[in-house]
């Protein structure tokens, strides 16, 4: 049960990482299909950093079939971003809608978030973290993804809007932190005693 739960996380990430990837090619460059083909292959990693002026040896390379099994998927992959409302197409023209702006950030704070927790080493025994923040509500999702960040983690919420924890603040969560203008807000203090905290 746990490996396949594994499996599963393991191709929804994956996944997410394609969706987010094409979706910001679709939003940053004005492209044909064939372009987006090109950042659809990069993404998947089967063909490691695909470029333009690169592409006609990798073509007589990859056997047919091959080729023409990923084009097929990349089709059913656009179809499935426009099912969802995430592109629209006009004429030959692909565009990333308003739902799929808001679905690029979440995969990419998703993705923020799981550096984060990688690169978040374990304190010394005996040394813990407060991460104690007054994230005003109207920027409530961004406190939300804050309080989904430091439960996994492992922080334990003491009081209201006050974790603990035994794990290293990273680089990589100042850096989303200061991306999501709330580092304003957040206090990170080291404790060595713990005293009646946890009493």
């Amino acid at each position: 049960m746990g490996m396949e739960g594994g499996k599963t996380r393991g191709k929804s990430q994956v996944r997410g990482f394609i969706e987010e990837t094409v979706l910001r090619g679709i939003e940053s460059i004005e492209a044909g299909i064939e372009e987006y083909f090109y950042i659809f292959l990069d993404a998947r990693g089967g063909y490691v950093h695909v470029q333009r002026e690169r592409w006609k040896r990798y073509e007589q390379r990859l056997k047919q079939k091959q080729l023409r099994a990923e084009q097929k998927y990349f089709s059913s992959f656009l179809c499935k971003l426009r099912s969802e409302g995430l592109i629209t197409k006009d004429g030959i023209e692909w565009k990333i809608t308003k739902k799929g702006l808001k679905k690029m950030e979440a995969l990419r704070f998703f993705r923020k978030k799981q550096e984060i927790i990688r690169n978040s080493a374990i304190l010394p025994p005996g040394k813990h973290l407060l991460v104690i923040f007054d994230i005003p509500e109207v920027h409530r999702k961004k406190r939300a993804w804050l309080r989904w960040v430091l439960c996994d983690l492992g922080y334990e919420l003491i009081q209201k809007s006050v974790w603990m924890g035994n794990r290293k603040i990273s680089k990589e969560f100042l850096e989303a932190a200061q991306e999501l203008d709330i580092a304003k807000y957040i206090e990170i203090f080291e404790v060595s005693k713990l005293g009646t905290l946890r009493k």
